[in-house]
């Protein structure tokens, strides 16, 4: 299985496939930006949590 392995096309490297696919690795502030909810969806949550 070795030989099969070296003849495989190598695109990207083991650390651009981790930056593509791996868990992103976010700071306090972009967890602020990137989670923080908009008026009308903060608005949606407290319809349905109301209806239920």
């Amino acid at each position: 299985m070795s030989s099969a392995r070296n003849h495989r096309l190598a695109i990207l490297s083991r650390e651009e496939i981790d930056e593509l696919y791996g868990l992103p690795q976010f700071t306090d502030d972009d967890r602020h930006t990137y989670f923080d909810l908009s008026a009308p969806e903060q608005a949606a949550i407290e319809v349905r949590a109301a209806s239920t």
